[in-house]
């Protein structure tokens, strides 16, 4: 059983040549042995044009899923760079702040950390820019405003009238 079709062939061949048998059942045999021979060529020729073509359409398909793979990737960028630029103008950074996000996330495929890093981006802008304070409005201001009606008095005091007191007191003389 662990003989091959080629050594089966040939004991047959080896068995008709030496076994007296009439030229045609010889000729017959030499046809059939020739036969499967030939056919054994062929289906070995048709095998490897199949494995060839079989390699051909493999390194096809990964080059389309590997172009396939690339366009995913190119459309998920753009999708997260619409949605970044959306939540920086929403985000209401001044605009030297939204760029330099924009840059840091240039490349990305996801929004993801994008709310953080414009919350850690506020943060930053408020330690630099500091508590905010009102100014020019309440006790200063009244003390400056009391300033002003006390010198507008004393000008009246001298003499001038209310107009020329209000405009003298408003005059101011800078030091030298």
């Amino acid at each position: 059983m662990g003989r091959t079709l080629e050594q089966q062939l040939e004991e047959l061949r080896q068995i008709y040549l030496y076994h007296p048998q009439p030229r045609s059942v010889r000729e017959s045999y030499a046809k059939q042995s020739l036969g499967t021979k030939t056919m054994a060529n062929t289906i070995q020729q048709q095998l490897q044009e199949s494995q060839t073509e079989l390699a051909a359409k493999t390194a096809a398909l990964k080059a389309v899923n590997a172009k396939l793979a690339e366009a995913e990737k190119a459309t998920k960028k753009a999708t997260a760079q619409t949605e970044i630029v959306k939540m920086l103008s929403e985000s209401k950074l001044p605009e030297k702040a939204q760029k330099r996000l924009r840059k840091q996330f240039g490349e990305a495929v996801s929004v993801e950390g994008v709310t953080e890093a414009i919350e850690t981006e506020r943060e930053y802008i408020k330690s630099i820019a500091g508590p905010a304070k009102v100014r020019n409005m309440g006790k200063e201001q009244n003390e400056a405003s009391d300033k002003k009606v006390n010198l507008v008095e004393s000008f009246k005091r001298c003499g001038l009238s209310e107009a020329e007191a209000r405009i003298a007191a408003s005059i101011q003389i800078e030091e030298a």
